[in-house]
């Protein structure tokens, strides 16, 4: 498994030692035996050096692929983007795909993967789906009242934003119409508000 991690020093490190803003580990072996590596992080202390800050809150991998979606900074710096990085050599090194979305013009933000199986090899679909927060305000912390919504791009264009579309609520025969951003419906409402999501089937 892969996961990544801030303001932290990985395995490898504590809160101070090999301390970085963003990185990336991998996690071997059983549930009983397993062990942690960090492949990307601070110098000298992970496999590869990291080469940019951030946090990242959604990590899968799909067909051999990894993807990442990063955001900028810390707390509410977080909201500023949510900017789709993807690793062809298992999280050696990082590249943009360009795909992003700004609170200025979208307001949403901290993305969770839908996950379902070793490499999304389970999915039951051609699509990779992604959770986004619907924030209010400009404001770190719940949202309330709370809205998840849903994203999906096929696996073979996440790297493509004009693949991505939005759950736009379900037809009269309740099947889910996807549509443009504007289009957009809640897939998840909490009147209590919502935070940060993660799912995995």
């Amino acid at each position: 498994q892969y996961a990544s991690y801030g303001d932290g020093g990985g395995f490898a490190g504590t809160n101070d030692q090999c301390r970085v803003s963003l990185g990336l580990s991998r996690i071997e072996g059983s549930a009983t035996s397993y062990v942690g590596i960090d492949v990307w992080g601070y110098p000298g202390c992970a496999e590869n050096p990291a080469t940019m800050g951030g946090k990242s809150y959604a990590v899968i991998c799909v067909s051999g692929v990894l993807y990442m979606w990063r955001a900028p900074g810390s707390s509410t710096n977080n909201l500023d983007f949510q900017r789709l990085y993807k690793s062809t050599d298992h999280g050696a090194s990082w590249s943009d795909t360009g795909v992003e979305f700004t609170f200025s013009t979208h307001r949403i933000g901290l993305f969770g993967f839908l996950q379902f199986g070793k490499d999304n090899q389970d999915a039951r679909d051609s699509y990779v789906y992604t959770y986004a927060t619907v924030f209010r305000t400009y404001a770190w912390g719940v949202q309330t009242p709370g809205e998840f919504l849903l994203i999906r791009a096929p696996k073979t264009g996440l790297d493509v934003a004009s693949m991505y579309e939005f759950y736009a609520g379900k037809d009269p025969q309740g099947n889910p119409r996807w549509g443009t951003f504007a289009e957009r419906a809640a897939v998840f409402t909490d009147p209590n508000g919502v935070m940060i999501a993660s799912a995995v089937y």
